[in-house]
Parts: structure tokens; C-alpha cells; sequence
């Protein structure tokens, strides 16, 4: 990293990472240069210099974390990191540099770093398939800020549900002419957990932009399925369940009236789940089109009787084995204590 100063030798090595940090979270060009030549032998350019939020980083880490495209490219082109040795401190804590800038929105640190990823890549097919094989993946709740949570979201997900077009409307236009496209950025690769791609995940979170980016722009398929079957307008409905944005209406109409999707497919889940009185009003408006008279009053009557059916059911079973209400409120407790110690987050030591 260039020769010491022998003045500066004294200096704790502490000292001058958390310079260099505090330059390169500026943008502070100047220091960052200065302060390269004083690191010297004290530790090598990819060598981790710290955590934040318990993903491991090195410099150039630390400069595509803070999003400052400059010391990025300075770290990397100039002092010669190599983006492999960030990448695998990335996955250490199970994300990848590309979920941290999908989510972030960082464009100018995108143009720079994809090619750059991309011959990664190519060369190490590893950390790829490490990644999309991951137990948890990264979601960001807001711009600063992480957890993680379920479904594992790819970084192309994670930019749909931020809502980032800039990101998605270049890696669209990176890859239109080209033939290989990494699955952590493909538009239409399916999460393996879920099997929902960008398209499904669009609908579950009522992102009207994306949704209508998705169809006029990059014309995907909207006729995809998940892993439970449902179609785009099942996956809106169930996202809507828990958030009565109005928005999600809108999404509804769009996709019924100007994308065509199939509105008869498993109507009956759609009128259960739906809670939102103009979205139930619509779809059975339009079933009533197609000679669907169905309501969701029907469907829910229909619930409560398979239900009453079911416990008549049991009863009578009970009945005729003798089992008694003690016993089996006994049994089912036994069965639920049973199972909730298997899921227990809590674990021993191995």
C-alpha cells in the first residue's frame, strides 16, 4: 500500500483505520490517499477492518456500504483490492455486495462494480451458488438498516420492494443484449423457498410502479405461478391480507384490465383472503362477467360449514373410541408442547 512514513509510525493502528473510515464515509478524497500510504505494513488492503450490523468488511467494503463510488474505485483500481476478498466476508454473514446496493439504490456504484462482479462471477461460480443456496438472506426495512427475515430475497427482490427503477431499469438494459445474466439479478429467476420472482414479488407488496415497470418495460411474464400455485392476482390478494393499502386495489385493476390476468383462477381463495370491501367488490364484479355468481359471503358460509363438519366429524369419532374431551385436549396440548420444543429458537450448545 505504498511506503511508511516514519513519522507516522507511532500512531496506534487503530487510530488510522478509523481515519480511513471516516474519510471514505465523507467522500474525502485527499485523506483517503494520504492515509493508504500510512496503513503500509500495518495490515493487507483486503484484510477485514471491522463489522457493522454483523456483516464483516474490509475497505472496500466499507466504501461500497457507505455508497462513496470514488473511494470505491480508488480502493479497487489504485490499492489493487480484489472485489473476491470482499465478497467472501459478504457471505460470511450470508448477503452479497449486490444485495447491499439493490437495496440501497447505489447506481453509480452499480455502473462501476458490475462488470466487475459479473467476470467474478464467471470466474468463481462458487460464491454464486453459495448465495442463492443461503438459510436467510438480507432485507432491508429502510435505506439504513437491515434484518433478517422470510422469504430470502434475492437483490433483484430487494429492489423491487424498494422500489428502486433507476437499479432495475439499468441491470434491464446491462443484460438485454447479453446471454448470461447471474441469478441474483434475473428478473424472472424464481426464489427457490417461495417461488416467487420479481413479477410475484411486485404483487405481494402492491408496488404499483414496479408492477406496471415490469409489464410496459422489461415485459415479463405475467402468467407465472409460485410454488403454492397461485397466479399473480392470488399473490396480490394474500399481500394484501395484512395491509389494507389502497394501492392494492389499484395493482388488482391494472392487472386485471390492462395485463389480462386470469381473474376466474382459483377465485374462491381470492374472495376467502380478500379483507378490503372495494377489492371484494370488484372481484365479484367481474366473476359475475363471466358467469361466476359466487360472493364472498358464499365462500365464507362454505368455510363455517366444512368446519362444523369437521368437529361433527371428530366428535363423533371420539365418540365411538371413547375418548374423552379431557383426553384429548391432553393429547393435543402434549402435541403442541412437542412441537414447539423442536422449533425452539433457543438451542444448547453442541
Amino acid at each position: 500500500m505504498g511506503c511508511c512514513n516514519p513519522n507516522q509510525r507511532n500512531i496506534p493502528e487503530n487510530v488510522l483505520v478509523n481515519r480511513a473510515l471516516r474519510a471514505i464515509e465523507r467522500s474525502d478524497m485527499k485523506t483517503v490517499k494520504l492515509l493508504s500510504q500510512k496503513f503500509c505494513e500495518l495490515r493487507k488492503i483486503d484484510d477485514e477492518i471491522g463489522e457493522i450490523k454483523n456483516v464483516k468488511l474490509n475497505a472496500l467494503g466499507y466504501a461500497l456500504w457507505t455508497g462513496q463510488v470514488q473511494p470505491f474505485m480508488y480502493i479497487h483500481r489504485v490499492l489493487g483490492a480484489r472485489t473476491k476478498a470482499m465478497e467472501e466476508l459478504f457471505a460470511k454473514s450470508e448477503i452479497t455486495s449486490l444485495h447491499i446496493i439493490c437495496a440501497k439504490g447505489y447506481i453509480d456504484i452499480l455502473k462501476y462494480y458490475l462488470p466487475y462482479y459479473v467476470e467474478e462471477v464467471t470466474e468463481y461460480p462458487e460464491i454464486q451458488e453459495f448465495v442463492t443456496s443461503m438459510n436467510s438472506q438480507m432485507y432491508f426495512d429502510d435505506i439504513s438498516s437491515l434484518c433478517f427475515n422470510s422469504p430470502h430475497y434475492l437483490p433483484i427482490q430487494l429492489a423491487t420492494i424498494q422500489e428502486n427503477i433507476n437499479i432495475l431499469a439499468f441491470i434491464y438494459s446491462y443484460f438485454s443484449d447479453k446471454s448470461f445474466i447471474p441469478r441474483l439479478l434475473d428478473m424472472e429467476y424464481k426464489e427457490e423457498s417461495t417461488g416467487e420472482n420479481c413479477v410475484l414479488v411486485a404483487c405481494r407488496n402492491g408496488n404499483y410502479k414496479m408492477i406496471v415497470f415490469f409489464y410496459k418495460n422489461c415485459k415479463l411474464n405475467f402468467r407465472v405461478k409460485n410454488n403454492l400455485g397461485h397466479n399473480a392476482i392470488n399473490v396480490l390478494i394474500d399481500g394484501s391480507k395484512s395491509n389494507r393499502d389502497k394501492r392494492y386495489f389499484n395493482c388488482l385493476r391494472y392487472l386485471v384490465e390492462k395485463v389480462c390476468v386470469d381473474v376466474e383462477y382459483m377465485y374462491q381463495f381470492n374472495l376467502k383472503v380478500a379483507q378490503d370491501p372495494d377489492i371484494i367488490k370488484y372481484l365479484e364484479s367481474k366473476l359475475r362477467e363471466y358467469g361466476i355468481t359466487t360472493t364472498k359471503k358464499d365462500v365464507d358460509i362454505q368455510q363455517i360449514r366444512l368446519l362444523s363438519y369437521e368437529n361433527e366429524r371428530r366428535g363423533k369419532y371420539m365418540q365411538e373410541n371413547s375418548i374423552n374431551y379431557r383426553d384429548n385436549y391432553f393429547l393435543s396440548q402434549l402435541d403442541i408442547s412437542q412441537n414447539e420444543s423442536v422449533n425452539s429458537p433457543i438451542k444448547g450448545n453442541n
